[in-house]
């Protein structure tokens, strides 16, 4: 790495340093809800599996009969102003791939957008009667009060991203993790034991054993969109399609699942698909000889669109499995919420 790239990186942590300080000295205001608020966020850029995280909680917490809402930044929507999210799903490019798949599955909770995390919590308030607010991505935003703050890494990616931006992926550096209540070490079973091995060092000095757990990603099934009750058992041969942060995990899943990936169409994270992407796809699957395509969750609510795509589209659907703190994390929650 260059003098040059040192010296950038040096430069934005340095400035990250002082806007963390003129929050935590008070010459910024931080401005509290009329709710709890927990925060799920990542220490650097690009994907680390919150959203599904976020999911789950949800899902418990509405098993509890605690109504929820959800604030998110909307990254990449083409929205003005504060918006609640429809469950439309050709919506899409509206609100975000993220926020729009929280809202599509699970219609009855306001999931609100906009850069301003506190205008969205707001809103949201206002026109909603909630138990406490789910606020996604929101580690960075220091302008919003969280009462619990919860940050999330990706133990199968490199180690090397916790290199400050704009060289790296981290937004902040390791000591911000003091606002941290729990860290969430995710994707467990998809990383390597040296991967593992190197985030447990570089996190030691904040891996404190009550506030930290281990998730590990699962595949629930593999469903038809066409016909959603209609599962794919390995050991087919499939396509793979993904615009998201660590597409090699979600490959690598599938593989150790069962199923014979025969190729992956691999595009930048959030991508926007156009008719030129499904023309590309329908032909790399020919080329292969391969009828079976399956997506993430989160790039299904984009390629059900394409029409063409519609017959032969599965989604691979995913599930957690939570290690040791869980118990922890949940009883904070329903301290707050209660």
């Amino acid at each position: 790495m260059s003098n040059r790239a040192d010296f950038l990186g040096f430069l934005y942590q340095g400035t990250m340093e002082f806007r963390n300080w003129c929050y935590d000295s008070g010459r910024l205001s931080i401005e509290k809800l009329d709710a709890p608020v927990v925060s799920i966020g990542n220490l650097t850029a690009g994907g680390t599996g919150k959203t599904p995280i976020v999911a789950d909680l949800v899902s418990w917490t509405l098993s509890l009969k605690l109504p929820v809402g959800i604030i998110s930044r909307g990254y990449r929507g083409k929205f003005e102003g504060v918006q609640r999210v429809s469950s439309d799903p050709l919506a899409t490019p509206i609100w975000g791939d993220e926020p729009t798949m929280l809202a599509r599955k699970f219609p009855d909770v306001p999931v609100y957008v906009h850069a301003n995390r506190v205008l969205a919590g707001q809103a949201l308030l206002a026109d909603s009667s909630v138990k406490w607010i789910l606020a996604d991505d929101a580690f960075q935003h220091r302008r919003l009060h969280r009462d619990l703050d919860i940050v999330v890494f990706d133990l199968s990616a490199p180690v090397k991203q916790l290199r400050s931006l704009p060289f790296g992926r981290a937004r902040e550096p390791l000591k911000s993790l003091s606002r941290a209540n729990f860290i969430i070490l995710n994707k467990e079973n998809l990383a390597s034991k040296e991967n593992r091995e190197a985030w447990r060092w570089e996190l030691r000095e904040w891996m404190n054993p009550g506030s930290l757990i281990e998730v590990s990603c699962e595949i629930e099934g593999v469903f038809s969109l066409n016909s959603p009750s209609v599962g794919l058992a390995d050991p087919e041969q499939v396509w793979l399609v993904s615009g998201i942060g660590h597409p090699q995990s979600y490959e690598f899943l599938m593989r150790s699942n069962g199923f014979r990936v025969m190729g992956h169409s691999v595009f930048p994270d959030h991508h926007d698909y156009n008719e030129k992407d499904e023309a590309r796809i329908l032909a790399d699957m020919k080329a292969a000889k391969v009828d079976r395509l399956v997506a993430t969750s989160k790039d299904m609510i984009k390629l059900r669109q394409f029409n063409r795509l519609r017959d032969v589209l599965f989604e691979a659907r995913l599930t957690l499995a939570w290690g040791h703190g869980r118990e922890n994390l949940d009883k904070e929650i329903l301290r707050l919420v209660r």
